[in-house]
């Protein structure tokens, strides 16, 4: 504990070399102007930073490029990349799609790196 915050939960940052981003073709990855929020909410584990948030995003929606893949025309996975430094902001794959290699599709070409460690911190008033 420091000046009385306490860790919440620690998180581990991956960056990829935008230029080196390659969609693989297994599945049908589309990149789309933007993301139903509200449906894919529900394909989460846990909460995202506050950095990387919902309402953080809306603010700057047009900074990022929104990859999905869908099945039965409902999205099955998605991804949001900052199209400045190439940073995964958000990326899930629904529950009972996963391991069906939808995530390798909308990663494509694995050049993601560890980057950075971080915490998240609450202080407790």
């Amino acid at each position: 504990m420091v000046w009385g915050l306490e860790i919440q939960r620690e998180l581990s940052c991956f960056q990829l070399n935008k230029k080196e981003f390659l969609p693989r073709e297994t599945w049908k990855v589309e990149k789309v102007k933007r993301v139903d929020f509200e449906q894919i909410k529900g394909f989460w584990d846990y909460k995202p930073s506050w950095q990387n948030s919902i309402t953080s995003i809306d603010v700057v929606l047009e900074t990022f490029t929104y990859l999905v893949v869908n099945l039965d025309n409902t999205i099955a996975g998605y991804g949001i990349i900052d199209d400045k430094t190439g940073d995964i902001t958000q990326f899930a794959v629904n529950k009972e799609n996963r391991g069906k290699g939808l995530a390798s599709s909308i990663l494509a070409k694995s050049g993601f790196e560890y980057h950075v460690g971080q915490f998240e911190m609450v202080l407790k008033l």
